[in-house]
């Protein structure tokens, strides 16, 4: 379990995570927001979204479906609440588990705020996910949210490579 990108103790409320990316922010915000560019790296370990649907408005949902693992169902969705291109974005948050028995486990409602600040011509970016009402769901969502950060970390390392 790397934890490196959490800021908060873990399991405190709210989950912090923050992280510097080699990228500019616009390009980052794109990475966060992009259907096709999410399938590419969100997701805590080697699993990715298989399909993510963004209606990027305020307003407007997005869902990203993990697709089936070992007989279960993941997908997170929510609601864009903010949306500050290249500099802010905040959304609801609910993550949907559906067993293999067909049983459904749905979290109650979080939010998250996400900014994308210049650092050169990097771009450090810091994440708050508050109302996390249980305390084994922020264990979850920090360890996911570091796991996360690990790859999109991963996806620039590798844009600049093939740039270089």
């Amino acid at each position: 379990m790397n934890l490196s990108f959490l800021q908060s103790p873990h399991g405190e409320e709210p989950v912090l995570v923050s992280g510097l990316f080699k990228a500019s922010p616009d390009r980052v915000f794109r990475a966060w927001t992009d259907e096709g560019e999410i399938e590419q790296w969100f997701g805590p370990g080697p699993g990715r979204v298989k399909v993510a649907e963004i209606d990027l408005r305020v307003g407007g949902n997005w869902r990203f479906d993990f697709g089936l693992d070992n007989g279960r169902r993941d997908v997170l969705f929510g609601q864009y609440l903010q949306i500050e291109r290249g500099q802010r974005l905040v959304f609801s948050y609910a993550h949907e588990r559906t067993l293999e028995n067909g049983h459904v486990e749905t979290t109650q409602t979080s939010q998250v705020s996400i900014t994308f600040e210049p650092s050169g011509e990097d771009t450090f970016v810091r994440l708050m996910h508050e109302r996390i009402v249980r305390l084994e769901g922020r264990l979850g969502v920090g360890e996911g949210w570091c796991g996360t950060f690990a790859n999109l970390e991963r996806r620039f390392i590798s844009d600049a490579t093939i740039i270089s």
